[in-house]
């Protein structure tokens, strides 16, 4: 007995369900990995964009101490001329008046962007040479 050849084979309309339901399930999985991607791009972007803000917080606080760094420098330079200075009386004076500028400086880095009072400077006070 000789079986038929079309019998083995599933209809045509057995093979479009198989592909339909082949189909509609890669159709499912493309979404679902479509709405993965697009989750894992949000991610990615607000990722980014707290790196961009770290970096300009960065750059920020870079550019200020470096300017911290240049007036103390500037003086210390003028602590050394000062000092070359034959009048006690002119280089006490100067002494005082840098550190009180060193002191405002050092207290505008420490408050830092922060809301807070703002730092006078105050006069150097009169002083009786000794």
């Amino acid at each position: 007995m000789q079986q038929n050849p079309e019998e083995k084979l599933p209809s045509l309309e057995d093979q479009f369900q198989i592909y339909a339901k082949e189909l509609g399930e890669l159709y499912r999985v493309e979404q679902q990995r479509r709405a993965d991607l697009a989750e894992e791009k949000l991610v990615l972007e607000h990722r980014v964009k707290e790196l961009e803000a770290l970096n300009r917080m960065f750059q920020v606080n870079l550019a200020r101490r470096l300017e911290v760094v240049d007036a103390l420098r500037g003086m210390v330079e003028k602590l050394r001329l000062a000092s070359q200075e034959t009048s006690l009386k002119r280089m006490r004076d100067e002494v005082v008046r840098i550190a009180e500028e060193a002191h405002v400086r050092v207290l505008e880095e420490s408050l830092g962007e922060s809301e807070s009072p703002s730092v006078r400077r105050v006069a150097p006070r009169d002083r009786k040479e000794v």
